[in-house]
């Protein structure tokens, strides 16, 4: 009977996305609006040198999975919060299992999980269940401190502070519980139950989007007060301070990851004695370190010029164009002049994009016909200028799969900023087979701009890429539309759809996920299939946006950045305009790249550097 009644409970966790006030002990707030609220993060690091373990438990009956799945985010998310303050954090289980090992049976696997606790230098447990008490008339609170000798009396001293803490963040309508017992364990103990889950209102709260970021906002207020009356940390063990190992002295201007990806680059104990050497530094931070070299451009030549080493060059991306000066410092060259310039040039002037418009365009590594061929362009790619000869002939230009290389001016119609949005932005079609029409042969993979207007049903009208605008009429047969906008859309409202689910590295599930984890399943459930991981994504589809252009970003398109090495760090998907949303610590969550926008993030505005389209 009392399993029935459980059951009858848990009826209530699957509806999700209520959005109503409850009114008790202390009204609880509507559900926050996750498009406009950032994640709480704690602003200082309180808990260095605390060691936490956390254990959430499972059930193994089915009617208990959402609980399940709410004690694992709960605990998932607040390991985060602990990271940030300095904490060192374990968790017992990381998804839906019920076992930590398959032959393991309920009370064998919570033997198991606080073996695991045990033999962990953690001083503090926290144990986070479940309480289903038909009998009990409301819901609140409960938890139970197991402190050793030492501790019992200041953790009592303390009931009243934590169920004041747990109070403002987790629905109640009857006062938390908390009480301390002695423990025989050298370490505290804090086991956590969030509610009854028989009552009705409590069943409807945590069935509510994104509960999990209150328990674990309460948890963290309540481990915050124990840590800080020196609570928690384990008798006889030796505290764990997470500090910076120590190294070698990282000189000035030089940022520490580059530092330290100098020692990996030059792990030598003899210094660079010519520019040969040094040149060879920078080559194989190029080879060994960039994602792609295809579209993150990097061209540097190491001269001196009497005890000064000089750097010069021209690099796309702001972050990489300062990296080859600081690798240098960082091996103990001094001094250093940093003369690598950042594309596109100057001499580019306002019109800086582009398109192709003849049938078919060679691309080369240097402004010389024929010397060191790149790739080819069709009709109708788009391209970004990146620099121009001086005898005006030829163009540096990054085509829309990444590719750089020099093209003669006369391939290229050039495009201000604005005319170039709205042609990525329009839809093309893609020639499916080689063809000649009005005298021109078009290449299978073409893009053609549809005519507004004009033709038979069986044809179709195009508009060439010029300032003339000329118009060709091609068999519907040889072409191919591009997909809609709703594909875009779609990919957006499925990442959408997993707002406050925590990060968990490595997860691709509605319970936990990392970015490139994210951006996959959004994508799947579009009928696309990425690669896993972020380093792999950023090679599909045609780039849409960089820094200093994304007018042109589009719902489901795909952002990535990286880091102050140049490593592709991160991605996120694009809900189009400057807004994106991305799973990142600690959890899925909507940041901005405009500063006037309450989410923008300074931090990932500095890391992004490009987007890419996977779909036509």
């Amino acid at each position: 009977m009392l399993m029935d009644r459980r059951k009858w409970a848990f009826a209530a966790l699957a509806a999700t996305n209520f959005s109503f006030c409850i009114v008790g002990l202390g009204a609880q707030p509507l559900l926050p609006d996750y498009t406009t609220t950032a994640p709480f993060t704690p602003s200082e690091r309180k808990l260095v040198g605390l060691v936490v373990t956390l254990d959430p438990e499972a059930e193994t009956d089915p009617a208990f999975a959402r609980v399940n799945d709410l004690l694992f985010m709960a605990a998932a998310t607040l390991r985060h919060h602990l990271q940030d303050a300095g904490a060192s954090v374990r968790l017992t289980r990381w998804d839906d299992r019920p076992s930590t090992h398959p032959t393991l049976g309920p009370v064998a696997d919570s033997e198991h999980r606080r073996w695991h606790a045990s033999d962990s230098r953690s001083g503090l447990v926290v144990r986070l269940t479940h309480t289903s008490a038909p009998e009990q008339a409301g819901s609140c609170v409960s938890v139970r401190l197991f402190a050793p000798e030492a501790q019992l009396e200041q953790c009592r001293a303390l009931e009243q502070a934590l169920t004041a803490a747990l109070d403002a963040e987790i629905y109640h309508d009857l006062p938390a519980r908390v009480s301390a017992v002695r423990s025989t364990e050298d370490r505290l103990v804090l086991e956590f139950s969030a509610g009854n889950l028989a009552h009705p209102g409590f069943a409807q709260w945590t069935a509510q989007t994104g509960r999990q970021r209150d328990i674990a906002r309460g948890l963290y207020r309540a481990i915050e007060i124990l840590a800080s009356n020196g609570l928690g940390l384990r008798q006889g063990a030796q505290s764990l301070v997470l500090t910076a190992p120590v190294g070698p002295d990282v000189p000035e201007g030089v940022q520490p990851p580059i530092a330290a990806l100098a020692r990996q680059l030059w792990p030598f104990s003899a210094r660079i004695a010519s520019t040969t050497e040094a040149q060879w530094l920078l080559e194989q931070y190029k080879a060994r370190v960039l994602t792609d070299t295809t579209f993150f451009y990097l061209s540097t030549r190491v001269t001196r010029d009497g005890e000064a080493w000089i750097v010069t060059g021209n690099a796309n991306q702001p972050r990489i164009r300062a990296v080859p000066a600081q690798l240098l410092r960082a091996v103990g060259l001094e001094p250093v002049r940093d003369e690598v310039q950042l594309l596109p040039s100057e001499r580019v002037g306002s019109k800086r994009f582009g398109v192709t418009c003849i049938p078919m365009a060679m691309t080369w590594d240097k402004p010389a016909e024929g010397d060191g061929v790149q790739t080819q362009l069709l009709l109708g790619d788009p391209v970004v200028l990146l620099d121009e000869s001086d005898d005006r002939y030829y163009l540096l230009v990054q085509g829309h799969d990444g590719y750089t290389g020099w093209v003669r001016s006369e391939a290229i119609w050039r495009m201000d900023e604005s005319q170039y949005a709205q042609y990525l932005n329009t839809p093309r079609a893609t020639v499916l087979r080689d063809i000649k029409a009005n005298g021109i042969s078009l290449p299978a993979g073409s893009s053609l701009r549809a005519a507004e207007s004009g033709g038979h049903p069986d044809e179709f009208v195009a508009i060439l890429p010029g300032p003339a605008q000329q118009r060709m009429t091609l068999p519907r047969t040889a072409v191919r539309m591009g997909a809609a906008n709703a594909l875009g859309d779609a990919v957006a409202s499925a990442a959408l759809s997993r707002l406050t689910v925590p990060y968990v590295f490595g997860g691709r599930s509605g319970i936990g996920l990392d970015c490139s984890g994210l951006t996959n399943v959004a994508y799947a459930t579009a009928g696309l299939v990425l690669p896993r991981d972020a380093r792999q994504q950023i090679l599909v589809g045609q780039m849409v946006a960089f820094p200093g252009f994304i007018s042109s970003l589009k719902a489901g398109d795909l952002l990535f950045f990286i880091d102050e090495t140049g490593r592709v760090i991160h991605t996120a998907v694009s809900l189009g305009g400057h807004r994106f949303v991305h799973a990142s610590p600690p959890e899925v969550q909507i940041n901005s790249l405009d500063p006037s926008d309450p989410l923008y993030s300074e931090g990932w505005t500095k890391a992004f550097a490009l987007a890419r389209r996977p779909f036509n």
